[in-house]
């Protein structure tokens, strides 16, 4: 992995400091888009006649249904979703880059020269994640006292509600922490600049 320099990261440092409002909506859009794939995927699975409007249960699908309903729920996500925040990204970015300096756009330019020049070397990740979730999943399961019950026996939403909740619960418990420390040093190093 190379090191950068530290005329890059100043370079960086002052686009960040002179346009903090398009990573304010950067991050916005982001937090807009997970929330309505998040709300699509709710309303979808609960409204969909594949599903028998979330009340069938696993016993009830076939394979056929079964790819039926991912097509619908990925086609549906695509147009509420996708082509909406593909928009605003791009309005987004072509808004900043129309408003840049040129002598700023050519530094740019050059910095992505220079990263497509140096080789990284990419560490493929494990699935901790994963694992983590499917644990959070188990308990939250067991909670509901649902933990030997067959399949066949709570509709399929119930599944899909339980691990969407296992990652909600995961991202409560392990990334307001994290948030609360990485502003903690945001705003120590921000203090630096």
């Amino acid at each position: 992995m190379t090191e950068e320099s530290p005329e890059d990261w100043s370079f960086f440092k002052t686009l960040v400091k002179k346009y903090w409002y398009m990573l304010f909506l950067f991050i916005l859009g982001i937090i807009g888009a997970i929330l309505g794939a998040l709300f699509t995927l709710f309303f979808i699975i609960t409204n969909s006649t594949v599903g028998g409007m979330g009340s069938w249960t696993i016993a009830d699908f076939s394979l056929g249904t079964v790819i039926l309903l991912l097509l619908w729920v990925f086609l549906w996500e695509l147009l509420i979703v996708g082509l909406p925040v593909v928009a605003y990204f791009g309005i987004i970015v072509a808004l900043w880059w129309v408003n840049l300096p040129e002598d700023e756009k050519i530094k740019l330019k050059e910095q992505q020269a220079k990263e497509k020049t140096t080789t990284q070397k990419v560490n493929e990740g494990g699935g901790v994640f994963g694992f983590i979730v499917f644990l959070t999943f188990l308990i939250l399961v067991w909670i509901n006292g649902n933990l030997f019950t067959p399949f066949s026996d709570l509709p399929y939403t119930y599944w899909i509600i339980m691990g969407l909740s296992a990652i909600f619960w995961l991202f409560i418990v392990i990334g307001i922490p994290i948030l609360i420390v990485g502003l903690i040093y945001l705003c120590k190093k921000w203090k630096e600049w």
